[in-house]
């Protein structure tokens, strides 16, 4: 074979391929070929640094709730509910923990204003308040504003606050909803810790503490700002 064979044969082939080629990427034929995923950027390291994480307040000096003080890498924040707004805030916090912890307290003297100046509707036994409650929800579910899979959260969640108003020493201390106060949250917080749930609802699985105690909170506070709110 001579050279000049050697170069139309390679150049019979280069054109075999083209042509393959061509075919490859004719309209309408679905061609499978390997494709690279991408790898996502964003690592567990990134989402422990950015979550946000409640900053204890040191002994001695008095609670700030229902504002929490809050750090996400590195930075302070305010996390509170505005009753006024009828919303969750979050606002970043700048100076040492001192003036941090000081803004707080103005933030918490602020809302327990506005809460103080707007009573209940009137005064409620706890099961007549989730009861009212979660009629409210319901309506909004039939008039389209709510998920019917976010009422059934909703009594859910308010069903350990039923659980622990039930209780004979918590009855005999709190009667009604215009008995509650600051060491009633801590108390029903304390209750929370000591749920055991089991973590895919079966009766005979292991159980676990309640990771979700923070939106059970938020689910009853969120009833006391409703019965707080007159209605319209």
């Amino acid at each position: 074979m001579t050279e000049n064979d050697d170069t139309e044969s390679t150049e019979a082939r280069t054109a075999e391929g083209a042509t393959q080629e061509r075919r490859d990427i004719t309209p309408g034929v679905r061609v499978d070929r390997p494709t690279r995923r991408r790898r996502s950027r964003w690592t567990a390291e990134d989402a422990e640094r950015y979550r946000f994480k409640r900053v204890p307040i040191p002994e001695g000096l008095d609670p700030v709730d229902p504002v929490r003080i809050c750090n996400r890498n590195g930075h302070h924040y305010l996390m509170y509910w505005h009753p006024g707004l009828a919303k969750s805030i979050t606002k970043r916090a700048t100076g040492t923990f001192t003036d941090v912890y000081l803004a707080a307290r103005e933030v918490q003297k602020r809302i327990l204003e506005i809460k103080a100046s707007r009573p209940l509707r009137r005064i409620l036994n706890h099961e007549g308040l989730v009861r009212e409650y979660l009629n409210s929800i319901e309506k909004r579910v039939e008039a389209g504003d709510v998920q019917l899979s976010t009422l059934k959260r909703y009594r859910s969640a308010l069903r350990y606050y039923r659980e622990f108003t039930r209780r004979s020493d918590i009855a005999r201390r709190y009667p009604d909803t215009s008995k509650t106060d600051g060491q009633f949250v801590l108390d029903f917080e304390t209750y929370l810790r000591q749920v055991q749930v089991s973590p895919n609802g079966h009766a005979n699985s292991a159980k676990r503490p309640m990771r979700s105690m923070e939106y059970v909170v938020g689910i009853v506070r969120a009833m006391f700002e409703w019965a707080r709110t007159p209605k319209s």
